[in-house]
């Protein structure tokens, strides 16, 4: 099995070089967040978003949006 590698597209802050994923880990305290901790090749570790592991609530038909 080959590794995978996921890059985003923001260009590291410092370098304008692609980041990638270095480590995707559950929330500390909450089961419904995760922490996308994002890398540079050549700077290291720039920075972490924090994203939602729930589904996006899909619109009922008739209800304002």
């Amino acid at each position: 099995m080959s590794a995978m590698t996921f890059y985003f597209k923001d260009p590291c802050p410092k370098c304008s070089k692609p980041l990638m994923h270095a480590v995707v880990e559950p929330h500390p305290s909450c089961r419904d967040l995760a922490l996308h901790k994002l890398r540079c090749a050549e700077c290291g570790p720039i920075k972490t978003i924090l994203l939602s592991l729930k589904p996006p609530i899909k619109s009922r038909p008739g209800l304002a949006a």
